[in-house]
């Protein structure tokens, strides 16, 4: 515990003078608290090879890498993860828009191409 927790709701001038007055009794132990608060802050792997470093070093020393994994994912099949069906129903729909566009210009050039070449045999 770094501090003590205040919540609004229940915050009033009796609530938050027993807080101050209890923090400067335990002065010691929030001291060393703020403290491990501190080199946690300060632990900052910096950049590239450094933060591999620190992530290799980490590794070692909690031993396994559990806390890495997100275990959603590995409850998910592969069509939820990558939102396939989503994809497939968009390339479905732009297949189909295609479709229409190129079926409405080749009844439109075949009805223009009719018209001029109708006009050039009755002459």
């Amino acid at each position: 515990m770094f501090g003590l927790l205040l919540t609004y709701e229940s915050l009033t001038e009796e609530t938050l003078t027993q807080t101050v007055d209890k923090m400067f009794a335990q002065r010691d132990s929030f001291v060393a608290n703020m403290g491990r608060a501190v080199e946690i802050a300060r632990n900052d792997p910096g950049a590239g090879l450094g933060v591999l470093r620190f992530y290799t070093d980490l590794l070692i020393k909690n031993r396994n890498a559990d806390f890495l994994v997100n275990r959603v994912i590995l409850n998910q099949s592969t069509v939820e993860i990558y939102n396939l069906d989503i994809a497939a129903l968009a390339f479905i729909v732009a297949l189909c828009a295609i479709a229409g566009f190129l079926f409405c210009s080749i009844k439109c050039f075949r009805f223009c191409c009719r018209k001029i070449t109708g006009k050039i045999k009755n002459e």
